[in-house]
C-alpha cells in the first residue's frame, strides 16, 4: 500500500459513496457506523492514509484526508465523521514517542484510535510508572469501533499554583467505560458516546504533551522525520470538521439539482430550473461551497509548505488557519440554507434523505472548533496585538 497515488486514494473514495448513502438510513436509525462500512474503508486502505511508510502506510498528506473525508461525507455524514476522527489519528501517533507508536502498530499496523481531548475534563497524577488518569469526556466519535483511545487531561503540577500541563494519554478502549449517551436528532451515527475512567496506569511514553503537536520536531520525528508529522494539530483540527461539513453542503447540492431538474413547480405548473430565482440561489450555493473549498485546501497546502521549509508557523498563522476553518463551516451553513429553500416542503419528510443531510449539517455546525464566536475573535485579538488566549497552540 506504500506506493498507492493520492488519485488512486480519491477513487477508492469515490466508489464508496453510493454504498455508504444506502446504508445512511440504517446507520441512524442503528446510531452507529456498520460494520460494513468499517470494513470497506479498511479493505481499500483508507484508514491508514497519513500511516508513516516503515508500517506499511501510504504516508500521504493531510489535504488528502480532508478530500477523502468530503467524498465520503458526500453520501453519508456520519460514515464521513467517523472516518476523520479516526484516521487522522495514524498521522498524530507519528509524533508519540516510539514505545507508543511500537505498542499500537506492531500489534496492529489497522488498529483505529478514537479521541476525546478536551483537557480540563482529564487529571492525571504523576506516580513512578507514570499517570493515573481520572475523568470523563464527552463527544469519542466512533469509539465503539476503535483499538486505541486518545484522552486529553491536565497532568499534576507540582507547584500547586500552577494550572497542570496539558497531555494526551493514550489508552486501550477496552480499559475505559463506553457510556450510552449518544442519542440526537443529527449525526446520529457517529457514536459521539461519554467515556471515563479512574484512575487508569498510563506510562509516561503512552503520552504526549500538547505542547509538542504545535509545529516542529516531536518526540517522533526521529522515527518520522517527514514533514508531514511537524505539523500544528490544534491549527488544523477545524478542517477536519469543516471538510465532513462540505461533503455534506456538496451531497446536498448535488441532491437539490437532481431535484430542481426533475421537478415542475406544483401551483404553476413551471419547470422549477426555467424560474430565474431559482438559478440564482443554486448559484450562491454553489459559490459557497466552491469558496468554502477552495480556502479550505488553500490552508493544508500553505501548512505543509510551511513544514517542507524546516519552519514552524507563526501564532497569527495558526490563529488565521482556525478562523478560516470556522469560516468554511459559515459559507457551508449558507450553501445549506438555500438549498433547503430550494427543496421546498417535500424534503421534510422522513423518506426524503435531503431531511437527514440537513440535521446532519446542522449537529456538525454546532462543533466547538469550527465556532465562530471562538475562532473569529481568537485570532482578531492577535491582529490587534493582544497575546493569544489559547495556551495548546
Amino acid at each position: 500500500m506504500s506506493s498507492v497515488s493520492r488519485e488512486k486514494m480519491l477513487d477508492r473514495a469515490r466508489s464508496l459513496v453510493r454504498v455508504f448513502s444506502e446504508r445512511s438510513a440504517s446507520a441512524e436509525d442503528n446510531r452507529m457506523v456498520s460494520e460494513e462500512s468499517i470494513q470497506d474503508l479498511h479493505e481499500l486502505g483508507l484508514w491508514r492514509v497519513n500511516q508513516p511508510k516503515r508500517v506499511g502506510g501510504p504516508e500521504l498528506d493531510v489535504q488528502l484526508l480532508i478530500e477523502i473525508t468530503a467524498i465520503l461525507a458526500s453520501g453519508c455524514a456520519s460514515t464521513g465523521w467517523v472516518y476523520v476522527n479516526l484516521a487522522v489519528h495514524h498521522w498524530m501517533l507519528s509524533m508519540w514517542p516510539h514505545y507508543g507508536q511500537s505498542k499500537v502498530w506492531n500489534e496492529n499496523p489497522d488498529a483505529l484510535i478514537a479521541s476525546s481531548v478536551i483537557y480540563p475534563l482529564g487529571a492525571a497524577k504523576k506516580v513512578k510508572e507514570g499517570y493515573l488518569l481520572s475523568g470523563r469526556w464527552p463527544f469519542c466519535s466512533g469509539v465503539n469501533h476503535s483499538d486505541w483511545t486518545i484522552l486529553g487531561g491536565l497532568a499534576e503540577s507540582p507547584d500547586s499554583q500552577k494550572a497542570g500541563e496539558a497531555r494526551m494519554f493514550l489508552v486501550p478502549t477496552s480499559d475505559i467505560e463506553i457510556l450510552d449517551t449518544w442519542d440526537v436528532v443529527g449525526l446520529a451515527a457517529t457514536g459521539s458516546h461519554d467515556v471515563q475512567c479512574t484512575e487508569l496506569l498510563v506510562p509516561f511514553d503512552m503520552t504526549l504533551a500538547a505542547a509538542d503537536t504545535r509545529g516542529g520536531p516531536t518526540p517522533g520525528s526521529e522515527l518520522n522525520p517527514s514533514p508531514l508529522y511537524q505539523q500544528s494539530v490544534g491549527s488544523l483540527f477545524p478542517h477536519l470538521i469543516s471538510g465532513v461539513l462540505l461533503g455534506i453542503g456538496e451531497g446536498m447540492y448535488d441532491f437539490c439539482l437532481a431535484h430542481l431538474k426533475a421537478q415542475n413547480a406544483r401551483t404553476s405548473g413551471a419547470r422549477l430550473a426555467a424560474l430565474s430565482p431559482v438559478q440564482a440561489r443554486l448559484s450562491e450555493a454553489g459559490v459557497h461551497l466552491s469558496a468554502a473549498r477552495q480556502l479550505l485546501l488553500s490552508n493544508l497546502k500553505e501548512s505543509q509548505s510551511i513544514a517542507d521549509a524546516g519552519k514552524v508557523p507563526e501564532i497569527e498563522d495558526k490563529l488565521r488557519w482556525r478562523r478560516d476553518g470556522a469560516f468554511v463551516a459559515r459559507l457551508v451553513g449558507e450553501a445549506g440554507r438555500n438549498l433547503r429553500r430550494l427543496m421546498g416542503s417535500g424534503s421534510i419528510f422522513r423518506r426524503n434523505a435531503f431531511q437527514r443531510m440537513a440535521r446532519d449539517l446542522d449537529a456538525g455546525l454546532t462543533h466547538a472548533h469550527v465556532s465562530w464566536d471562538i475562532n473569529g475573535p481568537a485570532f482578531g485579538r492577535v491582529a490587534l496585538g493582544l497575546p493569544p488566549d489559547n495556551p495548546n497552540l
